[in-house]
């Protein structure tokens, strides 16, 4: 199986969550590995901010997804990456790192670490 036929889409990623009794509700975001392997490259709306939201992160190489659940205003907006042309901010977690961080704005996603589920 290819790098790409191992990414999840969203729904699938919510059926694996379903699946393991992680009942994800309302907003959530999906990142695969990027190809090039050291980052979850992810783009959210900043409205995701204000609200408590799920992150879910594919490692399509070891078959992982990683769950955080971000709770609403624990990330400030002026801390994240904007992308100027949209209401977004951009996001390069990095993989094989125990603290989940964002690479543009250092902001460690470990203490929002639910669980990790093989699949």
């Amino acid at each position: 199986m290819s790098f790409d036929e191992k990414k999840l889409t969203r729904v699938e990623a919510k059926v694996i969550c379903d699946k393991n009794n992680v009942a994800i509700n309302g907003k959530y975001s999906l990142s695969n590995r990027t190809e090039e392997g050291s980052t979850f490259s992810n783009t959210i709306p900043i409205e995701y901010l204000s609200k408590d939201f799920w992150l879910l992160l594919n490692d399509q190489w070891v078959n992982e997804l990683h769950i955080f659940k971000v709770p609403a205003n624990s990330i400030p907006i002026v801390d994240m990456c904007n992308l100027n042309d949209v209401p977004s901010i951009f996001m390069k977690i990095y993989c094989d790192d125990n603290t989940f961080t964002d690479s543009l704005s250092l902001i460690e996603f470990k203490s929002w670490y639910v669980k990790t589920i093989k699949h």
